[in-house]
């Protein structure tokens, strides 16, 4: 069988306005160059909405895709454009070893084999470069370029192939370990009532049903299912949003006194951090009392100063995110291989009142944890249109 996971994923809001994945590149016939950039057409502006990650991957694809052929469109050295936007092989998936349970292990991919039949001056045409702009930084929800970097991707044989820098935030993998109701559905408004005559009456003063379905993940290590666990405190941000200066103090004045003011020797990179209302993935330290982050934190949260910087674990994570957005999406493995298939329904977390993230170790000898997903089967999810 290969490798059995199970593949979650939330819903992602792509706000009012859109979100522009700015991007340049060239294409060459070995003499001749074209430098695709803005000034041949605007760069791609994804559609405002909510969308699931299959979705999300999609609508991507086909708005770059677009983008491109675009600009070929409109760039003059280019003699003979590709049939429509269809005939260029762009494409945004899964990394080619496949998904990997763990942490920041699946990385998304992008590849474009061919120019799509471009043509320079009758001579065909290969792509000699492509350049992520993420200067704001919106290339990090697909989670293909650092906070702030211009980032060319590898060109390989004339065409494009290269992976993210890290696991997007709308993505989980787990191994497949997972007990599992199914949904269950109640019909509520329901009633049956004996009457004298010993028939009975039935009616239905609701609506129905309603599906609600329990999952356990179990058997998780500690990184995918334990409790949070401090690595330091908030003092400000660095120069740029990602950067978590940490309140320190003068470790010379202490004797018999260490690791006083920061943890790091369980904090490894693509782990969580959580600090204030937001959590991005850890990057390194640096510069030094300074954790480096994976993502921004947004110019709305602020933490204050003193708050702790914990390291979330991926369920954990999962489960914010989820009670962030409001939906998440359940991928169904196939039994008989274990691969995960690609289309999910939408759940939300079922609660009445509050959510209870609880971390059950399987036993005291060993750092093994369950953790419970209570879940309601959201029918009309309203996602955008990939």
């Amino acid at each position: 069988m290969a490798n059995p996971v199970r593949l979650f994923g939330t819903a992602i809001i792509v706000p009012t306005g859109g979100i522009t994945l700015a991007w340049t590149a060239t294409i060459t016939n070995g003499t001749t160059t074209a430098t695709l950039t803005s000034v041949d057409g605007a760069d791609p502006v994804l559609t405002a909405g909510t969308y699931s990650p299959d979705g999300f991957i999609n609508h991507c694809a086909k708005k770059i895709r677009a983008s491109i052929y675009a600009r070929m469109v409109a760039e003059a050295v280019i003699t003979t454009e590709p049939a429509n936007a269809a005939a260029i092989p762009f494409k945004i998936g899964i990394q080619s070893g496949g998904l990997v349970s763990g942490v920041n292990q699946t990385l998304l991919r992008i590849t474009c084999s061919t120019t799509g039949g471009a043509l320079i001056g009758g001579v065909a045409t290969t792509w000699s470069n492509f350049t992520l702009v993420n200067t704001s930084n919106l290339w990090c929800y697909l989670g293909f370029a650092y906070p702030g970097e211009s980032r060319s991707l590898t060109i390989s044989g004339g065409g494009i192939d290269d992976t993210g820098r890290f696991q997007p935030r709308w993505l989980y993998v787990t191994r497949n370990a997972i007990q599992d109701s199914g949904d269950r559905a109640t019909f509520r408004g329901q009633y049956s009532r004996t009457l004298s005559d010993e028939t009975i009456s039935q009616y239905a003063s609701g609506m129905g049903p309603v599906y609600d379905r329990d999952m356990s993940i179990r058997t998780q290590p500690q990184t995918m299912a334990g409790p949070p666990f401090l690595v330091g405190r908030f003092s400000a941000f660095g120069a740029t949003r990602n950067l978590l200066t940490l309140q320190s103090v003068d470790e010379t004045l202490f004797t018999g006194i260490s690791n006083s003011y920061k943890r790091t020797d369980n904090l490894t990179a693509g782990a969580y951090l959580k600090c204030g209302r937001w959590w991005a993935r850890y990057r390194d330290e640096s510069p030094t009392d300074t954790f480096r982050c994976l993502d921004v934190w947004p110019t709305s949260i602020v933490p204050n100063v003193g708050e702790p910087i914990q390291v979330y674990p991926e369920i954990f994570a999962m489960i914010e995110e989820a009670r962030r957005v409001g939906l998440l999406f359940v991928y169904e493995p196939v039994d008989s291989t274990g691969l995960s298939t690609f289309v999910a329904k939408a759940y939300c977390l079922r609660a009445n009142g509050e959510i209870l993230i609880q971390h059950n170790r399987t036993s005291e000898g060993n750092l093994y944890y369950n953790q419970d997903l209570l879940l309601r089967l959201v029918q009309n999810p309203s996602l955008a249109i990939p």
